[in-house]
């Protein structure tokens, strides 16, 4: 599958939500939008706070799954409360007797319509960045093992979602909007987190060491010490992805120190592919590789 699939699918929603819209009316379609817009920034909201709380009131940090489930919880809530009140508003507004009504058919319509569109494309490319996310750790990881250097010319490609995720952050100002929504997918964590797995393994970590993009990174004493941590040892043993990523000092090195930047803005793809390319040919043997890289 081609990687600007969520390009095409982002134009054909908005084409489709303005053809509904206009046929059908855009009442029912904007409080959809609302309601998903509402359901998202509580969503935000509690996956950045519940941490902060627990760490504050109870000296505990919430582990992701209690995260990711509370903010689901308090979002599908959020999400019913806003439908309701939303379809009411925008009834009184829009209705057949009401000023606005002119908003609510034909052209007019279709023209409100981009705004529930672009909800639901922000939805989708949110949902994209955390496919490819995984994906792409789940495809470190299945490199960083020394034994890779016997599978030279079997190493599965980059996997086409990561290829999908970066096509969606080359759209201007995509890239650093989701960051704010999406805490697993954000571009600096992510890497902090796929470069500590490229760490456990000799070969991958003697490559990176060796690349201008990532040297400095991996020579940093903020990088050092989240590889001297028994805590992120411990996520990485467990392999627990999103747990890695959501990690508060892999978080933390991500977002406030001096390697914040050049995380931010390190591409993995060419290094990994540079990576794969190095390793010569060679007879085929059983790693388990292929399997790995899938999931």
């Amino acid at each position: 599958m081609t990687d600007w699939a969520p390009i095409l699918i982002a134009a054909l929603v908005l084409v489709v939500t303005a053809i509904v819209a206009a046929r059908h009316g855009s009442i029912a379609i904007l409080a959809g939008g609302a309601s998903l817009l509402v359901a998202l920034i509580v969503w935000v909201v509690t996956a950045s706070w519940l941490p902060w709380l627990g760490d504050t009131f109870l000296d505990v940090y919430p582990g992701w799954r209690l995260i990711i489930g509370v903010a689901s919880l308090f979002a599908v809530v959020a999400f019913g409360i806003a439908r309701i009140l939303s379809g009411w508003i925008l009834r009184r507004l829009l209705g057949r007797d009401a000023p606005l009504h002119f908003l609510a058919e034909g052209a007019p319509a279709a023209m409100v319509s981009v705004f529930p569109g672009l909800v639901v494309v922000v939805f989708l490319f949110s949902c994209f960045r955390v496919a490819g996310t995984l994906h792409e750790l789940n495809y470190v990881a299945s490199i960083s093992r020394d034994e890779i250097t016997d599978m030279g010319g079997r190493i599965p490609p980059y996997p086409w979602t990561s290829a999908a995720r970066n096509r969606i952050e080359d759209v201007p100002m995509v890239a650093e909007g989701l960051d704010v929504m999406d805490p697993f997918s954000e571009r600096a964590a992510r890497n902090a987190a796929a470069l500590l797995i490229l760490s456990r393994a000799d070969a991958t970590r003697d490559f990176a060491a060796a690349q201008e993009e990532t040297s400095a990174i991996l020579k940093a004493p903020e990088f050092r010490d989240l590889v001297a941590s028994e805590e992120v040892a411990e996520a990485l043993k467990e392999e627990a992805r999103v747990g890695l990523v959501l990690h508060p000092r892999v978080a933390s090195a991500a977002r406030d120190s001096a390697l914040s930047t050049r995380l931010e803005r390190l591409h993995l793809r060419p290094l990994l592919e540079r990576f794969v390319d190095s390793i010569p040919v060679s007879e085929p043997r059983e790693t388990g590789i292929e399997s790995t890289a899938s999931n």
